[in-house]
Formats: structure tokens, sequence, C-alpha cells
């Protein structure tokens, strides 16, 4: 919680994350994938007090992960997650969002690959549209996601990606 806290605040600040793994494509990438969540909740627990109310996990196929899962990772289902969180933060709350999984695209219509239509950095832009007053650090860790920075950079935003740029596709 350190690296997101300042002293004064710490009292009130908050954390909410959304952790969403996107199409595996083979068995040994659903194991990464659903490891990589499986670490970032447990620290989200016991490192930033984050409370199960605030706490979305969507993945491929919640019914055969050993995660506990409150969804399946379609694009509607982020929609949904980002509207619960829009109605659970405070100002000056840190919003979290980690994606693993397969991307493609280019610019604004860069993409993570999602179990029916896949969500696009326009997507996402408007979905943290909801956010103006809290922190958000999203973490995108799927290939091709590159172009995600410029389509998401704003004011009081962290944005990471897997790769510089969003033609480099490969693991």
């Amino acid at each position: 919680a350190g690296m997101f806290v300042t002293p004064r605040a710490a009292e009130a600040q908050r954390v909410h994350v959304l952790a969403v793994s996107g199409l595996s494509g083979e068995p040994a990438y659903k194991l990464l994938f659903e490891s990589t969540l499986a670490t970032l909740v447990d620290s989200a627990r016991a490192r930033w007090h984050v409370s199960d109310s605030s706490l979305f996990v969507l993945t491929e196929d919640p019914a055969t992960t050993r995660l506990h899962a409150t969804g399946r990772s379609t694009k509607d289902e982020i929609a949904k997650a980002f509207l619960a969180l829009s109605r659970r933060v405070s100002p000056g709350d840190v919003v979290f969002v980690f994606l693993v999984g397969h991307g493609s695209g280019e610019g604004k219509e860069s993409r993570v690959s999602l179990p029916g239509p896949d969500a696009t950095a326009a997507d996402f832009a408007a979905w943290l549209a909801g956010f103006p007053r809290e922190t958000v650090v999203l973490v995108n860790a799927a290939s091709a996601s590159g172009d995600f920075v410029p389509a998401l950079a704003g004011p009081k935003r962290v944005i990471v990606t897997a790769t510089r740029t969003a033609l480099e596709r490969n693991e």
C-alpha cells in the first residue's frame, strides 16, 4: 500500500481492484494468466486491504478456474465492473486495473482479446472517464498493448503496458 498512499491521505484512501484475464488460447497460458491474477488478488487483500466488495476478478471461464472469480471476462462484464466501482469510489481513492492476455490492433483500436467482442483502448478510455477524481493505475500486461498509453493517458493516471507498441505481438 505504501506506493499508493501519502502519510496524510492514508486513512481516507481506499484501493479498488479490477483484475481481468482475457482469452488464453491454450492451457499453458490459462495457467500463467490465472497464476498472475491469484498473486495480484492475494496482494490486494493482504497488502492493500481491498475489501471483497471492491475486488472484481473476471476470467475467461469462471467455472473452471481455481480463482474465486466474480464473473466472466467479457466486454459487458468489464463495463458492469467499472460501473459498480464508480459507485463505490470516493475522491482520492485508487482504482487499480490489471489486464493480462493477448492483444492486437493499433491506436485506439488496440484491444485485449476476450470471450465475445474484444475491449478496445477506446472502450477503456470511456470506462475510465467515470473516475476523474480518483487515481487510476492501469496495467495492460497483454501483447500489443503499447498503444494503450496514449489512448488512456491523462491527469491522475498511471498507465503501464507490457510492450512499447502495438506491433509487439509476441509473448
